[in-house]
């Protein structure tokens, strides 16, 4: 005799989604008989409670196997529209690094979120830069880096563009050259370090 569990946890399984129905048949078979036969022997005469049958076959009509998402084959215009996405999104150009023109935060290109140049008012940032420069003598620093615009547009990390209103900087955000982060050009074979790390190694 063969139990459900056994019947699980062997190999006869067609595939994920369909059992083995002569096995999965004949293991409910031998519950019925274990129900009948051995549960009332151990039980009292008056306490005897029959359950009812359990079906005999496990079979799930064709329907409802054909209208199943899992079941149903993609077809050839999905199956090229997920390979195109799956190609775009690990091209080299989608997991290349890409700064943040206000802070330098490196990040996928996927996660940067663009703005026109000509519609982004910076005026906020401007106005603290000026006053940064008279401070620290630091003549050098920028509110932006102009080597990261592409097209006419700024590359904004998240942190950055949580201080974006309606095209306007309304605040300056923590980590932003304005805020005193700003350490002068990055080289080539620096560019993977942390923000922490590059002021660790910074001169001023």
């Amino acid at each position: 005799m063969i139990s459900l569990a056994d019947a699980l946890a062997s190999e006869l399984f067609v595939d994920v989604l369909h059992l083995n129905q002569d096995a999965v048949s004949s293991s409910i078979t031998s519950l019925n008989l274990l129900w009948r036969q051995e549960i009332p022997s151990r039980c009292k005469s008056s306490d005897i409670q029959f359950a009812p049958q359990i079906p005999s076959l496990l079979t799930l009509p064709t329907s409802t196997t054909q209208s199943c998402p899992l079941c149903t084959p993609f077809n050839i215009k999905k199956k090229k529209k997920l390979i195109a996405e799956f190609n775009e999104f690990t091209s080299n150009n989608s997991l290349s690094p890409e700064p943040c023109s206000f802070c330098g935060t490196n990040l996928l290109s996927s996660q940067i979120h663009k703005y026109k140049c000509s519609l982004l008012d910076i005026s906020v940032l401007e106005s603290i830069v000026d006053q940064l420069k008279e401070i620290i003598s630091v003549p050098s620093i920028q509110v932006f880096d102009p080597t990261t615009t592409q097209d006419g547009y700024y590359k904004v990390c998240h942190l950055c563009k949580s201080n974006i209103t309606r095209n306007k900087f309304k605040t300056v955000p923590l980590y932003s050259y304005a805020n005193n982060c700003w350490l002068g050009s990055v080289p080539a074979e620096l560019v993977s370090l942390s923000y922490l790390e590059e002021q660790c190694i910074a001169c001023t």
